[in-house]
């Protein structure tokens, strides 16, 4: 069940739980109007004008209504309206990811093709710009969402955000997403190699034993089956985790022996998969040779 599904639902269980209240109310009422009656009528007898008896009648369906009036202005102050600024919020959000998706495509099928070199510069820094003010109402929605962010805008925010050097705010984005779990294998396996890198990069977050931790993690989402797709992202993980462990890390052994289960991999997939990829085994073959490994 969406949000939206989740949130109607609640608005409907609470205007149901109102109705009985109001019932209870009405029930009350006029519970108390038959013994305010009979009491009259033993003091007075019957002789009570037929105006008193609107004027009870009018004071008791007043009473109903006004505290009909009182608990529905509640609900809305309460429940209706925080909920609809809410909703409304978590679209404009995903509306921001939406946009930024499509900056994406247009880089690749609109600037990268683009062969006139100050053409492309000048292209690349409207999409910047686009993608600067993008990014920045995406930080603001986020941070007055809270836990109510969406998965699909905190991946792609916050691979843009890595993409723009803000590897910090990446982090945050991304440990939020595993946080909230039903991620798809390949996208598990893909930010928790992401945060490896993070912690991987010297600097004053580095954090080896961490980073070691995130990369074998991934890699066992990753290892759940051997489809190809699977295999293949276990590679790009392996090649990535042993690109750090000699850059940042100094670790010439396991880099090495990181390439090489990751070339294994890539060379263990079916005839016509290893075809489309074979360039990754090539790349991995003078990287290690480059190496020494």
């Amino acid at each position: 069940m969406d949000e939206v599904a989740v949130t109607t639902a609640v608005k409907s269980d609470m205007l149901a739980s109102l109705a009985d209240e109001v019932s209870d109310l009405q029930a009350a009422t006029r519970e108390l109007a038959e013994r305010q009656s009979r009491l009259e009528g033993e003091r007075e007898g019957d002789q009570r004008s037929l105006v008193r008896r609107f004027s009870a009648g009018g004071t008791a369906l007043a009473l109903v209504i006004s505290l009909v009036t009182g608990l529905y202005t509640i609900y809305d102050q309460v429940v209706a309206k925080p909920g609809e600024a809410r909703m409304a919020k978590q679209e404009e959000l995903r509306r921001v990811a939406e946009a930024l998706n499509q900056l994406q495509e247009d880089y690749v099928f609109k600037v990268l093709p683009l062969t006139a070199p100050a053409q492309r510069e000048q292209a690349q820094r409207v999409l910047n710009t686009r993608s600067e003010l993008l990014l920045q109402k995406g930080r603001t929605l986020i941070g007055q969402l809270g836990d109510d962010v969406g998965l699909a805008e905190l991946l792609v925010i916050g691979y843009f955000e890595s993409s723009r050097g803000n590897l910090a705010g990446a982090r945050g984005l991304f440990e939020r997403a595993l946080a909230k779990g039903a991620v798809s294998e390949l996208t598990g396996g893909d930010i928790y190699a992401q945060l490896g890198q993070f912690y991987m990069q010297p600097g004053p977050e580095q954090n080896l034993s961490r980073a070691r931790d995130y990369y074998r993690q991934g890699l066992d989402v990753l290892s759940a089956r051997n489809d190809p797709a699977l295999v293949y992202s276990r590679a790009q993980l392996q090649a990535g985790w042993g690109f750090w462990e000699m850059a940042a890390a100094g670790d010439k052994k396991r880099g090495c022996e990181l390439w090489g289960m990751a070339k294994a991999n890539v060379e263990g997939l079916p005839p016509l998969a290893l075809q489309n990829v074979r360039y990754t085994v090539d790349a991995l073959t003078e990287q290690m040779q480059q190496a020494g490994c």
